[in-house]
């Protein structure tokens, strides 16, 4: 995606909707929930962090589809190697160590107030008539919810479904479609 589906400054923001148009022939729209703010840049991080977590699963499925080939070829009796999960189990304090934010007051209820807004955002691609790319609408997560909580009731380890068009474009393509980033991305 060339186009950011993300505001910059999220204190400053108030429109509810970002439209791109390109020269293909492409309008992009980013559109807020009801109710919601546009996702900004911090809330995208989770995003980067559960298709860096997929790429990085891809990958080790990828190299034990190659092991059970082998292991097969030399007639060796190998169970299939599992594709990766269709969710991201992550805990609170992984999200805070991957932003690099402070621990401390109310980061559980911030993560949430990320997630809600990435949730409650659709995406939709309008081509032009006659175009070759296809439209639609998409989210940015599909859904997530809260596997586990402090004695306070926090929040502390949540699960996010990854959406199918994130899915096929890192585990399920030869190339992936989707640009992913390495562990020090947010360096």
């Amino acid at each position: 995606m060339e186009m950011t589906p993300f505001t910059l400054n999220k204190s400053t923001e108030t429109r509810s909707e970002l439209v791109y148009a390109t020269p293909q022939g492409l309008t992009l729209r980013v559109k807020a929930g009801a109710d919601r703010e546009l996702p900004s840049v911090e809330d995208y991080d989770l995003v980067l962090m559960m298709q860096s977590w997929l790429a990085d699963m891809a990958n080790q499925y990828r190299a034990s589809v190659e092991q059970y080939e082998a292991e097969k070829k030399a007639g060796k009796n190998a169970a299939p190697p599992a594709l990766p999960s269709r969710s991201f189990d992550v805990s609170i304090s992984e999200v805070v160590k991957f932003k690099r934010m402070k621990w401390g007051g109310h980061r559980s209820e911030d993560v949430l107030d990320r997630l809600r807004r990435l949730a409650a955002a659709v995406i939709s691609v309008d081509p032009l008539k006659g175009s070759k790319y296809r439209g639609g609408e998409f989210h940015l997560i599909e859904k997530y919810e809260i596997l586990a909580k402090t004695p306070d009731g926090k929040a502390s380890r949540l699960r996010i479904d990854i959406p199918n068009w994130t899915y096929e474009g890192i585990v399920e393509r030869a190339v992936p479609t989707l640009r992913t980033y390495s562990r020090d991305y947010m360096i």
